[in-house]
Parts: C-alpha cells; sequence; structure tokens
C-alpha cells in the first residue's frame, strides 16, 4: 500500500510540490549496508539494499539535490538554493559501506557520513541483530523479528549478548554463520577504515563503542563509551565531530554529554526533515532507506509528503 501511495505521489506531481516545498529544508537519509547484488545470504533484510538500488537512488539524488555534508548545514547559508539539499548517511559500519557504497559515491561524487560503532572494527564478531536475521531468516516473520528484537533491547549490554550467543543461538542450532554469511555482514577492518577516511568524500563521526543502547546506561557508562569511541577515531580522523545514538535511543539530558564530548551535531532516527536554525543541531532527524524502493517510491519518500500524511493517518487511527 505504501508503494502504490509513494508511485501515485510521483505521477501525480505531488512529490515534485513538496521538492519545492522543502527546497530550504535539508533530508538526512539513513542507510545502514549496501550487499552486492549477487548476494542471497541477505534475502529479505529490509535495513541491507542492494547495489543497484543505491546506484539509482544516487543518481537521483545527483540530479535533483544538492548533496552536501553534515558539516555545511550546521553553517549560515546566506545564498539562494537552486535545489533542495540532501545529506547521505550510514550508521554502524558495515564492511559493505566501502566494498560496494564507497566506489558508486565515488562515481556520483556524493559526500557521505559513516557512524562508527569502534569495538566492531576488526573484531572478527557480527552485530547481535544480523545474528538474529541469520539465524531466523525463513523461519521468523519481518514483523515478530522486530518486536523480538526490541525486546532483546531492554536488556543489558553484557546481558544482550550472552542471551544472543549463549542461549538464542544455540535454541535455533545455531553454532557458527557461514564464510559467505560473515563476509556479507562483517564490520569494517582498520584498513578499510583507514581508506575511507583518506578520502575527501567521506565524514567519520561516532556511534559509540559497543553499540550500546544508551537508555540502558547510567550517565558514567553513556560517557565512557562515547569518549571510547572517540579515542579509537582520532588517529583516523583528528577530531570527531558528529555522533549517532544507536537504535536513535537517549534520554533527554544525553545531549548534554553529546555536546560536551565535542560533537559538532548529533542525528537520532526520527523521521522528519531538517530545517536549519530550528530543529537542535544535537536532534537532526532522519529518513530511513530500506530495501524494495524503486527510483520513483525513493523520490516521492524523501520529498516530504509522507511525513504530514503518516501523521494524519496516525491521528485517525488513534481517534
Amino acid at each position: 500500500m505504501k508503494n502504490l501511495l509513494f508511485q501515485l505521489c510521483y505521477y501525480s506531481g505531488i512529490s515534485h510540490l513538496f521538492r519545492a516545498l522543502n527546497k530550504h529544508k535539508v533530508v538526512v537519509l539513513m542507510y545502514h549496508g549496501v550487499m552486492s547484488d549477487e548476494s542471497t545470504v541477505d534475502s529479505g533484510d529490509w535495513l541491507q539494499i542492494k547495489a543497484h538500488e543505491f546506484r539509482a537512488q544516487m543518481a537521483w539524488l545527483k540530479k535533483h539535490y544538492d548533496v552536501c555534508t553534515l558539516e555545511s548545514i550546521l553553517k549560515d547559508q546566506t545564498t539562494p538554493v537552486s535545489k533542495p539539499r540532501a545529506v547521505i548517511t550510514f550508521d554502524d559500519g558495515y564492511a559493505n559501506n566501502y566494498q560496494y557504497a564507497f566506489p558508486i559515491l565515488k562515481e556520483f561524487e556524493l559526500p557521505a557520513t559513516i557512524f562508527i560503532t569502534t569495538g566492531m572494527v576488526d573484531s572478527n564478531k557480527l552485530f547481535w541483530w544480523d545474528k538474529v536475521y541469520l539465524a531466523t531468516r525463513g523461519k521468523m516473520s519481518f514483523d515478530t523479528r522486530r518486536a523480538f528484537e526490541e525486546r532483546c533491547k531492554q536488556l543489558k549490554p553484557r546481558a544482550l549478548e550472552d542471551y544472543i550467543d549463549h542461549e538464542f543461538l544455540p535454541s535455533q542450532g545455531i553454532t557458527q554463520f557461514s564464510d559467505e554469511a560473515y563476509e556479507a555482514y562483517r564490520p569494517l577492518t582498520h584498513h578499510e577504515l583507514s581508506k575511507l577516511a583518506e578520502s575527501d568524500l567521506i565524514t567519520l563521526g561516532s556511534h559509540t563503542h559497543n553499540h550500546e543502547i544508551l537508555t540502558q546506561l547510567s550517565d558514567k557508562q553513556v560517557n565512557e563509551t562515547v569518549r571510547q569511541s572517540i579515542t579509537e577515531l582520532t588517529p583516523f580522523i583528528g577530531n570527531v565531530k558528529f555522533f549517532a545514538a544507536p537504535n536513535g535511543y537517549y534520554k533527554p539530558h544525553h545531549l548534554k554529554i553529546f555536546k560536551k564530548a565535542g560533537f559538532k551535531a548529533a542525528v537520532n532516527t526520527e523521521r522528519g526533515i531538517y530545517l536549519p536554525f530550528t530543529f537542535n543541531p544535537y536532534e537532526i532527524p532522519r529518513i530511513g532507506i530500506g530495501r524494495g524502493y524503486s527510483q520513483r517510491s525513493f523520490a516521492s519518500l524523501i520529498s516530504g509528503f509522507w511525513e504530514p500524511l503518516d501523521k494524519l493517518l496516525h491521528h485517525i487511527i488513534k481517534r
């Protein structure tokens, strides 16, 4: 139904209208991973889009948007804009960001920010939610898996890892994952991270040290994971200017911790389009991009038409 609405929006010209109306705002896109078109282990994983989808989306952005850096949208823009602006971001720090997304970004000369979970770099480990996906694909529906993951996020970080590795995976008959699965889902190596850091197109930001859910931590622990991630990233990029809280979970007073740590801005997972100088720069909203959007659906999604419609639908449902 949503894709049908997106197609209708595109062909009716509504998306073009909203793109023009939102010309002075900034659409900040949230990606996670980009998989090879030949990969089969990621079938049905919404967070991991295919390389051909990403290339089509980047071609659209290149033509219709001024794709800029996070830092640039924090500065006063006194000159008139001819196109709406867009910022590309990635969360987590998958190796496939380097393998598949980075070459496409270079092809179109588009900048992007990648938020790195520093404790996973060169760890030879997979993120816990990817273990859940790989263990349950074909056994658990998307909605059931998402509900299960939300329950998992209520656990303390160490308890969560122990539960996944020592209870959940054995219950699914999993002792290890295939080499293909590991290669598709593994985090960046230090070598790959350094190559990204060398590029003028890539900005690296913090995504904590171990992807801890901040609402499950004490303030001391929040400060520790933020500071540790900065320590790990500093040799690669110097000042670490940007932050993204894992899953977008944080408490209001955590914003002071982010600011005190030296970050110039932070993004979250609240869906919306950023209007500079009216939003708190430590609560920049984003639009999540997942698998299955055609170029036309993608164009409608990022135009900004969906946000007011979604709010209206939620209001009607609640009534």
